[in-house]
């Protein structure tokens, strides 16, 4: 509630401010717009009194014609002497001097003198009208005095304070309406300021279904459909750690699996030895067993200690450029007898003349976890290697006829601790599940691409591209 207070106090202030500021403005204006038209009215009767010489019969006449608007006149010579109304009609009416040096000065010089207080005779309280003064010359130009015509004080006085108590009402009205409206303004934007309370409240509790009405109509719309867009994007954060977490509980479980093996069989080996269970004949194949059961641990740890290393970079890359067919030749020949254990036919096709710019022990990598890959999920099939050279990229692919794989799996055999066909768990060939993501992450250190194309059952494969060093350089 304190912001809706807030917001409320700071309404009323700005609005108040600005109602006290237009209200005056107005009444000033206007004050002075009505003075002028006052002054506009009797310099103009003023005017049509002087199209005739002046006399004390000729203006007793006119003053009998203005006293219907409220009119009086006064008449005095160069000498500053009244001239009309006489002394016997005076009452209480024009006064001699009263104008001062320079005010007479410049009537004298043909300027009038603007609307001012003047005692006219039209009360007993002094300085009883607004007034007009008017030089009079003759037909030669030469001073003969000033002609005075006043309207009493009272009841411009009167139409102004009529004018500005309705303005002030106008304006107090208009202000409680405003105030009614601010405070049904800044409640409804404090419900809705509330709404991203409520929210912020249920996410942190972990429930990242709400969602906030968004109608892009101002700024608080486009927020809360930023704040959507934050609440999706954490819902999709706290699915992909909850997706990780059961991914790293599996590889426990098939890291703990594959380690119990050959220490299973490691450590009944070692207790026969211990014993001397184990016959004379059964040795060399027991220590061969041992060998192989040690080398499949230390290509488990192996594995996931090169991965966390170019994971953090610590293994600086050290590119060359070098031919592409030998390197793969050898590849294969090393990956043969994985290729007979699943019944594989591997080919590769690939001109001599093809290079291809990387670091060479990383390549050898990249390429052994791919055909490793492919023989893993390929069982009496075929593996082809590819290698072509287009516009500063070296391309190769390695393709297989094996189990294939949905656009599902695509999305994710890059992610570390995945397995595109958990069944296969207990391969020997692939018993971490980190191939691929460090065949990714190499990849990205080489600023190489690697594109899958792959169909259940129709086989996979995978195509890199290597840029050139001038590329790679510009």
């Amino acid at each position: 509630m304190h912001y809706f207070f807030r917001q409320l106090a700071a309404f009323l202030v700005v609005i108040l401010v600005t109602v006290m500021t237009m209200g005056f403005s107005l009444v000033n204006f206007t004050s002075n717009e009505i003075y002028e038209r006052e002054e506009a009215r009797l310099l103009e009767l003023a005017a049509s009194i002087m199209v005739q010489p002046l006399s004390q019969d000729y203006l007793s006449d006119i003053e009998l014609i203005l006293q219907g608007n409220n009119v009086k006149v006064a008449y005095y010579d160069a000498s500053d002497q009244l001239v009309y109304p006489g002394w016997d009609q005076i009452g209480n009416g024009p006064q001699n001097n009263a104008l001062n040096t320079g005010e007479r000065l410049r009537l004298r010089q043909g300027r009038y003198l603007g609307l001012r207080a003047y005692d006219m005779g039209f009360s007993n309280d002094n300085n009883d009208a607004w007034s007009v003064f008017v030089p009079i010359r003759d037909s030669q130009g030469n001073y003969q005095g000033y002609l005075v015509l006043g309207t009493p004080t009272r009841l411009v006085d009167k139409f102004l304070l009529n004018l500005q108590d309705n303005i002030v009402k106008g304006f107090t009205l208009a202000a409680l309406v405003a105030i009614v409206l601010s405070a049904a303004f800044a409640h409804y934007q404090q419900r809705r300021f509330s709404e991203f309370s409520r929210a912020t409240k249920e996410i942190a509790a972990g429930d990242y279904d709400i969602s906030l009405t968004s109608k892009g109509r101002d700024t608080i719309d486009y927020l809360a459909a930023d704040f959507n867009t934050m609440i999706a994007s954490l819902k999709a954060s706290q699915a992909e750690v909850l997706r990780q977490q059961d991914l790293r509980q599996q590889l426990m479980l098939d890291v703990a699996h594959e380690m119990r093996t050959p220490l299973t069989t490691m450590n009944g080996i070692l207790e026969g030895f211990a014993h001397g269970l184990i016959k004379e004949d059964k040795r060399e194949q027991s220590m061969r067993l041992l060998y192989n059961e040690t080398n499949r641990l230390i290509r488990l740890v192996n594995e996931n200690l090169d991965y966390e290393k170019i994971l953090n970079e610590d293994d600086p890359l050290h590119r060359q450029v070098f031919k592409v067919q030998p390197v793969l030749a050898d590849i294969l020949l090393q990956m043969e007898s994985i290729a007979q254990d699943q019944g594989n036919q591997m080919i590769l096709d690939c001109s001599e003349e093809i290079e291809v710019y990387a670091d060479f022990d990383r390549f050898r990598q990249i390429f052994v976890n791919l055909l490793k890959n492919a023989n893993q999920f390929t069982e009496h099939g075929k593996i082809k290697v590819t290698a072509d050279y287009d516009q500063g990229l070296t391309k190769i692919a390695v393709a297989d006829t094996g189990i294939g794989m949905s656009t599902d799996q695509q999305a994710h055999i890059f992610e570390r601790f995945y397995k595109a066909d958990a069944s296969r768990k207990n391969s020997q060939y692939g018993e971490a599940g980190i191939g691929l993501a460090l065949v990714a992450k190499l990849l990205e250190r080489h600023q190489a691409d690697i594109m899958v194309d792959s169909q259940l059952g129709q086989g996979s494969t995978f195509t890199v591209s290597f840029k050139s060093e001038k590329l790679i350089k510009e």
